[in-house]
């Protein structure tokens, strides 16, 4: 590889990290060697990449600018390498998949089994996203395909599989917990536990109309400690399907009438500049996702068991 992708891999490696050590321990560097690579690549370029604050690094506003344009030109020397390998007769590459903890759990063994019976040569990196992380992740080249719900950007494309409702996910011992649906309504007088993310504005926006969102005791970032304040009868809390499944928590979950499903499938950057063994790895998951639609999705009133 010639030195200035190498520079560019570190690069990348740092903005994702924001560790000297940890980027050194990924890319088989010293600290040193690190850090001077960035310093090499600032200097060349006349402008600081990286701000750096009492051990702490983070990006500086050209390096958030740049970093796209650096993430385009490494995925473009990728996609070269393996067209120059497929024109050999040799499938190799790496594909990088993201998605949420229940699909890597449940899905991707299965799926990986599938690719490699036929792509033996072709590796696979699974990275755990938090729901919101997903398009980051995606528009920065740190995943190459994910699994997960519709963007809100027309930027990325989107291959939809199935729907993934929205849970009143609440304690086993609440009376409602038999349902098969509730409305916001029914569940106006309780106290709510939600995510400090907005899964969904007009959701949000639905809450804030029906004041149901005056009831929001605590706003919280982790699914899993959400769910064991639930768990433990403190409140209740509405989460999409696919988030809560892939939880350890001893908790009832019944479907919300009010809002409709969120759309949930396969997101890329650009599907038709996939590199061609991430292409290999999406046509093979669309082909296994077909085949396995049953097994997939949503089947009414879910009691989750610890």
């Amino acid at each position: 590889m010639s030195s200035y992708l190498s520079k560019y891999e570190t690069f990348m490696e740092v903005a994702k990290t924001k560790s000297m050590s940890r980027s050194a321990v990924n890319t088989h560097q010293t600290v040193p060697g690190v850090s001077y690579t960035i310093a090499k690549l600032e200097e060349e370029w006349g402008i600081p990449l990286f701000v750096r604050n009492r051990g702490k690094i983070s990006l500086s506003e050209a390096g958030e600018a740049l970093l796209p344009y650096i993430s385009d030109v490494l995925e473009a020397q990728q996609r070269l390498e393996n067209e120059v390998l497929s024109f050999k007769g040799i499938e190799k590459g790496t594909v990088k998949v993201g998605g949420l903890r229940r699909v890597t759990k449940q899905w991707l063994p299965s799926m990986i089994q599938y690719m490699e019976a036929e792509y033996p040569n072709i590796q696979i990196e699974i990275v755990l996203n938090l729901y919101e992380e997903v398009q980051t992740d995606l528009q920065n080249g740190v995943i190459d395909i994910a699994f997960a719900g519709e963007p809100t950007t027309k930027l990325l494309d989107f291959y939809h599989v199935i729907d993934d409702p929205y849970m009143v996910v609440m304690p086993k011992s609440d009376p409602l917990r038999g349902r098969m649906e509730l409305t916001l309504e029914e569940i106006r007088h309780e106290k709510l536990i939600m995510p400090d993310w907005v899964h969904d504005k007009g959701l949000q926006t639905l809450m804030e109309k029906s004041r149901i969102d005056n009831q929001t005791a605590y706003r919280i970032k982790d699914t899993g400690t959400i769910l064991s304040m639930v768990e433990q009868g403190i409140g209740v809390s509405i989460l999409p399907y696919f988030i809560i499944s892939g939880e350890r928590a001893d908790v009832a979950a019944v479907r919300l009438l009010d809002w409709p499903a969120k759309r949930f499938g396969i997101v890329t950057a650009s599907e038709a500049r996939l590199s061609p063994s991430a292409k290999k790895f999406m046509n093979c998951a669309k082909e296994w996702l077909k085949t396995n639609q049953d097994h997939i999705g949503f089947h009414g009133t879910e009691k989750k068991e610890g």
